[in-house]
């Protein structure tokens, strides 16, 4: 049995700031939302996410990507076990959630070029995540006449 995490973990890895997660945290984007207020910039998620849902698997990561305009790398398994099949699919995802590495269903190595420059002057083109980072909900931010990024009349 495994015990439930306590809060985020974050660690520094040539110059960005890095969130491991596990393929359940996937489901939710409240994990993910805590690790960008703590700075996070790459998320890396440990799955082993079964064939049966892998369309899930691969909208999730995008999306996770896009709401935290962060890099996700997302790593699976392959393989069977008696009940499930597992396809892999591990990738890497840009801040816009562009596919940069695909593994496809086998066993491989991906390589990728993450930089924080990538993250860091996306976040200051459209800033939505201080809104977030900051408490703010969409009204509140509407009141303060920005909205993801756009001037509000």
């Amino acid at each position: 049995m495994h015990e439930r995490g306590r809060g985020v973990a974050t660690f520094d890895w040539a110059g960005l700031r890095v969130a491991p997660l596990i393929c359940y945290d996937l489901r939710f984007p409240e994990p993910f939302r805590a690790a960008t207020r703590a700075g996070a910039e790459v998320f890396i998620v440990l799955a082993a996410w079964p064939d049966a849902r892998i369309e899930h698997w691969l909208t999730l990561l995008r999306a996770r990507a896009i709401e935290n305009q962060a890099y996700v790398i997302g790593v699976n398994r392959t393989g069977h076990e008696p009940h499930y099949q597992y396809s892999g699919r591990s990738l890497v995802a840009d801040p816009y959630g562009t596919i940069l590495a695909d593994a496809g269903e086998a066993e491989g190595i991906l390589t990728a070029t993450l930089t924080a420059q990538t993250v860091r002057q996306w976040r200051e083109r459209f800033p939505r995540i201080e809104i977030f980072c900051a408490g703010g909900d969409y009204p509140e931010a509407a009141r303060s006449k920005i909205i993801f990024g756009c001037t509000v009349p």
